[in-house]
């Protein structure tokens, strides 16, 4: 009798397993396939701002927006694109700076040291993800 309940539990605990590891790969699935529908959008969203020129798109730009606004910035060779992406002027500078390429933009035409800091970070981001 105890060696039938011994079965029966450790059959039950098995199936259990298999109905989990049968739930964790349906899950997987489903959020791979939503992932690449994501960057799928994403890349389109990107490709249609630098055919087009336009960098309001870069706001529907998910992954990364200020890749996105210096990417149409350098494409189209035009400080005033960042005028248009950005409101702060410490943004507006580090995107200036970026198509730029120097780095001391940003010290050089701002003074407030706040303004520097993220006028630089939006440079270096920019920079390394461009």
């Amino acid at each position: 009798m105890k060696s039938k309940m011994k079965k029966i539990i450790v059959y039950s605990v098995f199936a259990i397993a298999i109905i989990l590891a049968s739930i964790n790969a349906c899950m997987d699935y489903r959020w791979e396939k939503e992932n690449e529908e994501f960057y799928r959008a994403n890349e389109m969203v990107l490709a249609e701002a630098l055919e087009t020129g336009n960098v309001e798109l870069c706001k529907e730009y998910q992954i990364h927006p200020t890749t996105c606004i210096a990417l149409v910035a350098k494409k189209l060779n035009d400080p005033s694109v960042c005028e248009k992406a950005y409101k702060e002027t410490a943004e507006i500078y580090g995107c200036k700076a970026t198509l730029l390429g120097n780095e001391s933009y940003c010290k050089e035409n701002l003074s407030n040291v706040g303004e520097i800091m993220i006028c630089e970070i939006i440079f270096m981001s920019e920079e390394e993800l461009t």
